[in-house]
């Protein structure tokens, strides 16, 4: 069984990505039962630094009772929108990104699913504190949808391959079956930057795409620019791609490709829901080891659910 982690935070965008979400799964992307954990972080203290005095009013205890309320509207909506899929409840008290980063590790998903807004004045803030730590320090599948994408299927698929070799074909596996279940055009992207001009592009790599993807509508396309980061953007941009692939295994270009995307509000985070995927699942950065104490403290509660 293929478990799917769907974070939400009770907002429009969450909603919007796990809405996102269902459309692939209730299209026969992939075989098979499906197990989908709707997950929710709670901190453990109330958040009313402003007015002191209320704390008093408003308990810990209240506090999650709402929001398990809320969680379990959130599945009942769902459950009921998609009675062929199962869907169960996780409420996890702790810190957000290490509690994410935890269970990841502990529930060894398939694929984690979040949201994003979009990035225009304030909110350009927001997304970098919880998305962006997520993706510094989770080895996992993640799926990435702002709130400005459309919930059609992708037609138009970019596959960002700087950094693929010919031993890691199974990481495009997920690609593969996007090619099964809705056969969309591939353009797999390789851009060399000034630095790069005496990289070769590998034979091999291509002849092994070609080989495991099994796609009439692969492309192949090697860019020269100044910035990997811009050069990918403006690929997309004339493509007018609605999913972009990413190799995380590279951290650098990852990151940077993200945090290029926020400061220039380029088109990325405004309507192009990201796929990024792993050479190592369920695995967590050096970086999260200064933090495994206060993962630990964390506290998940699970309950049924809300169809057989």
């Amino acid at each position: 069984m293929k478990k799917i982690i769907l974070l939400t935070d009770f907002s429009w965008n969450a909603d919007h990505a796990i809405e996102y979400a269902m459309q692939w799964f209730d299209s026969k992307y992939t075989q098979g039962p499906l197990d989908f954990i709707l997950v929710h972080v709670a901190p453990g203290v109330p958040a009313i630094p402003t007015y002191p005095f209320l704390t008093s009013l408003v308990s810990t205890e209240d506090l999650l009772k709402e929001e398990t309320e809320q969680l379990h509207a959130v599945c009942a909506h769902f459950s009921s929108k998609y009675p062929h899929f199962r869907f169960r409840e996780m409420l996890i008290i702790g810190k957000a990104v290490d509690s994410i980063c935890s269970m990841v590790r502990q529930e060894h998903p398939d694929l984690v699913v979040m949201g994003t807004k979009g990035f225009t004045g304030l909110t350009r803030m927001i997304m970098g504190s919880t998305t962006l730590e997520v993706l510094k320090k989770a080895h996992c599948r993640m799926l990435i949808v702002p709130s400005g994408a459309t919930l059609d299927l992708p037609d138009k698929v970019v596959i960002g391959a700087n950094h693929l070799t010919a031993d890691q074909m199974h990481i495009l596996n997920p690609v593969r079956q996007m090619v099964e279940a809705w056969n969309p055009e591939l353009e797999v992207v390789r851009v060399i930057t000034p630095r790069e001009l005496d990289d070769v592009v590998d034979d091999v790599v291509v002849q092994r795409v070609e080989h495991f993807v099994n796609s009439k509508r692969l492309h192949f396309t090697t860019l020269q620019h100044v910035s990997a980061e811009d050069g990918l953007e403006e690929f997309i941009e004339a493509q007018k791609a609605n999913l972009l692939v990413l190799i995380g295994q590279e951290r650098g270009f990852l990151l940077n490709l993200f945090h290029h995307s926020v400061s220039k509000e380029m088109i990325i985070h405004a309507r192009v829901p990201v796929l990024i995927l792993h050479t190592q699942e369920w695995e967590v950065t050096g970086e999260r080891a200064e933090h495994d104490h206060e993962a630990e403290h964390s506290v998940a509660l699970e309950s049924g659910s809300f169809i057989d």
